[in-house]
C-alpha cells in the first residue's frame, strides 16, 4: 500500500468539513470518505496485530462488522457498501499487508461512498472532525499521516450550531459551546503550528472566498500537482437530494437535506457574515469573551472590546468533562462505542 496514503481533514463541528471533503474529491488523485470512525475506533490494536496475520485477518472483520453498523444507520450509504470478508482477506494476503495503517488504507480504498478509489488514486483521506479531540493518541501511532485542520470563525460556527436544531444533537447553552470552540482550536493551533510538515491550517472563510487558492496550497501540502477545479460534487448532492426527498421518515428527510443542501451549489462568501443577523450583541460578547483571544491567532476580529470579568468557570469545566468524555469514548472496545452512541441518540432526543 506503499503508493496510497491516508491523511485526515479534521476541525471542530459545523467547521465545514463535509465542504473540503466534497471539493478534495474533485481531484482526480483523491478518494475523500466521510466519518467511518474505523481509523480512531481500532487504534488501539495497531501495535497489537504487527505482523500477525492471524490477529490482522480478526481485526479486519471485526471493523467490517463495525463499519456496517454505522452505515446502517446512513441509508443512502447502504447501496454503497459491499464489503466481502473472505476477499478482503486475499487482498491482505496479496498485498502482504503487516499494520494496521496499511490495513485501514486498503480497507476504506474499497469504499465507495461518494467517489470509488481507482489506479490513478494517490491519498485516501477520512474527513472526522471529532479525530481533532483525540489528536495526540493519532499522532503517537501514525508516523506519516497528514491532518488539514479546518477551523471557521468562532461566532459563525456557534451560530451554525445554534441554527441546525438537529433533535438528535444535546443543544448546549452558548457559554459551553464557546467554551468546546475555544479548548479545542487553543490546543490543535499549538499542535498544528508546532507540526507544520503534518498540519495544514485552512479557514472555512478562504475555503469560501478564495476556493481554488486555498485548494491548490492542500494540494501541495498532500505533494500532489494542481487540478482546474470542476466542482463534480455538486451533481453528487444534487442526485443525493433526489435520493433523500424519497425518504418516508418526514423528520429525518428533513434534517438529512438541511444538512446538505449548501453542498448542492458551489461555495461562496455571501453568507459567511450571517451570524450578525441572528446573533444578539450580549450573545456576541459573552462568545467573544470566551473566544477571541485564540481567535486572534487565526485572523478573526473581535467586535467588543475584551471583558475583564470572570470567564465562565462553571461552564468552561463543564466543556471540559466533556471533551475527556469524547476522548474515552474512542479508547473503549467498538461493541460499546456502539452501544454508548446508542444511548446518547435515546437520552438526547427524549430528555434534553
Amino acid at each position: 500500500m506503499e503508493h496510497k496514503k491516508l491523511h485526515f481533514i479534521i476541525g471542530s463541528s459545523r467547521s465545514g468539513t463535509t465542504l473540503l471533503m466534497a471539493l478534495l474529491n474533485d481531484h482526480s488523485k483523491i478518494q475523500s470518505l466521510p466519518e467511518i470512525y474505523g481509523y480512531l475506533s481500532f487504534l488501539n490494536d495497531a501495535d497489537r496485530i504487527k505482523n500477525n496475520t492471524d490477529a490482522i485477518n480478526s481485526l479486519l472483520s471485526d471493523i467490517i462488522s463495525f463499519i456496517k453498523a454505522r452505515i446502517s444507520k446512513r441509508k443512502v450509504f447502504q447501496n454503497r457498501l459491499d464489503l466481502n470478508l473472505a476477499e478482503l482477506q486475499q487482498e491482505v494476503k496479496r498485498l502482504n499487508i503487516t499494520d494496521y495503517e496499511s490495513l485501514i488504507t486498503m480497507l476504506y480504498s474499497k469504499l465507495n461512498f461518494i467517489k470509488p478509489a481507482d489506479s490513478k488514486t494517490k491519498v485516501i483521506i477520512e474527513k472526522n472532525p471529532s479525530y481533532a479531540i483525540n489528536i495526540e493518541t493519532i499522532l503517537s501511532k501514525s508516523a506519516s499521516s497528514k491532518f488539514i485542520y479546518i477551523v471557521r470563525d468562532y461566532r459563525a460556527q456557534i451560530n451554525s450550531i445554534i441554527s441546525r436544531k438537529n433533535p438528535r444533537t444535546v443543544q448546549w447553552p452558548t457559554s459551553i459551546l464557546a467554551w468546546q470552540w475555544e479548548i479545542l482550536n487553543k490546543k490543535m493551533h499549538h499542535i498544528a503550528s508546532s507540526n507544520p510538515e503534518r498540519f495544514k491550517i485552512v479557514r472555512y472563510e478562504d475555503l469560501c472566498s478564495d476556493t481554488e487558492s486555498t485548494l491548490k496550497t492542500i494540494y501541495r501540502f498532500l505533494n500532489l500537482k494542481d487540478e482546474d477545479l470542476n466542482y463534480t460534487y455538486v451533481d453528487f448532492y444534487n442526485n443525493l437530494q433526489n435520493q433523500i426527498s424519497n425518504l418516508a421518515n418526514t423528520e429525518l428527510k428533513e434534517r438529512r437535506l438541511n444538512k446538505i443542501k449548501s453542498l448542492a451549489k458551489k461555495p461562496n462568501a455571501s453568507g459567511l457574515n450571517k451570524w450578525k443577523d441572528y446573533l444578539n450583541h450580549s450573545t456576541i460578547e459573552l462568545i467573544e469573551n470566551i473566544c477571541a483571544n485564540t481567535g486572534d491567532k487565526f485572523d478573526y476580529t473581535s467586535m467588543f472590546a475584551r471583558s475583564k470579568v470572570k470567564k465562565l468557570s462553571i461552564s468552561r469545566n463543564f466543556a471540559v468533562f466533556l471533551f475527556h468524555l469524547n476522548q474515552l469514548r474512542y479508547k473503549l472496545p467498538y461493541r460499546l462505542q456502539l452501544k454508548l452512541e446508542f444511548c446518547i441518540e435515546f437520552i438526547s432526543t427524549r430528555f434534553m
